[in-house]
């Protein structure tokens, strides 16, 4: 169902323009009982552009539970974990994720991230 699933990150918080991100967590449910996921999503502080995202999916049966990031460069593409690079945000997510449902959302409330480089 999923592929290049992996822990591992090209993109490292070093990526991030420096300041303070705010976040906001959205829990999903996939159609047919086929699991769950969460897409936490990051800004920095009044821009209200979302320019980080982490997804945590929890398939259900032996699928197992997989991660991914999103970063969104500054030529404005966006770049995943694996390296795969797209226009917008929706062309990197696996497409079993692209018909599911919000089933509710949390303000993460701001997280500092301090210095470029990182």
């Amino acid at each position: 169902m999923f592929t290049h699933e992996s822990t591992t990150s090209l993109n490292k918080p070093g990526d991030l323009a420096e300041g303070h991100y705010e976040g906001r967590a959205v829990v999903y449910r996939m159609e047919g009982g086929a699991g769950e996921f969460v897409l936490s999503e990051f800004s920095l502080t009044g821009t209200g552009v979302v320019t980080f995202v982490e997804m945590l999916i929890l398939a259900e049966g032996q699928d197992g539970v997989f991660y991914r990031d999103f970063l969104k460069l500054p030529d404005g593409l966006w770049r995943d974990s694996n390296g795969e690079k797209a226009l917008s945000l929706a062309q990197l997510l696996p497409a079993a994720t692209l018909s599911a449902k919000q089933v509710e959302a949390t303000n993460l409330g701001l997280i500092q991230h301090v210095g470029g480089g990182q």
